[in-house]
C-alpha cells in the first residue's frame, strides 16, 4: 500500500469519526431535553395551571429547556433537521403554555381551554 492510499484511508476514518460522534452527541442532548421536556409537561396540571407552573417552578425548567435547545441547535447534523424542527415547536409551544399560563386568572374561557388542551396533548402518552 503506497502513501497517498494509507493517508487517503486514515483520512476517511477520522471523518467518519467525526460524524459519528457529532450524532451521538446530538442524539444524547437531545434525550436529555426530551427528559427534561417530559418531566416538566407532566407536572403541569390542566385543572390548576397557575398553581402547579408555581408550586413546581416551571419558568427555571423552561429556562434549562431555552439552553438545551440552543445547544442542540449549534449541533444538529443535517439529517436531522427535520426532528429539530419538530423539537423547536414542542418547544414553543410549552413556552407558550407556561408563559400564559402565568397570566392565567386575566385569560378569557376561551384561551384557557385552548391551553388545558394543549397541555393534555404535550403530556407523554403512558
Amino acid at each position: 500500500m503506497n502513501r497517498k492510499s494509507l493517508s487517503l484511508i486514515v483520512s476517511m476514518f477520522m471523518i467518519v469519526f467525526i460524524l459519528t460522534s457529532c450524532t451521538s452527541d446530538y442524539d444524547k442532548q437531545v434525550k436529555e431535553y426530551e427528559t427534561l421536556y417530559d418531566g416538566t409537561i407532566s407536572q403541569i396540571d390542566s385543572e390548576n395551571v397557575y398553581k402547579s407552573i408555581k408550586d413546581n417552578n416551571l419558568t427555571s425548567n423552561i429556562e434549562e429547556l431555552n439552553k438545551l435547545l440552543e445547544k442542540i441547535e449549534e449541533i444538529v447534523p443535517d439529517n436531522k433537521i427535520n426532528d429539530f424542527l419538530v423539537l423547536r415547536t414542542k418547544h414553543d409551544r410549552l413556552k407558550g403554555i407556561i408563559e400564559k399560563g402565568l397570566k392565567w386568572d386575566s385569560l378569557g374561557d376561551l384561551d384557557k381551554l385552548s391551553i388545558k388542551i394543549g397541555i393534555d396533548s404535550l403530556k407523554p402518552k403512558q
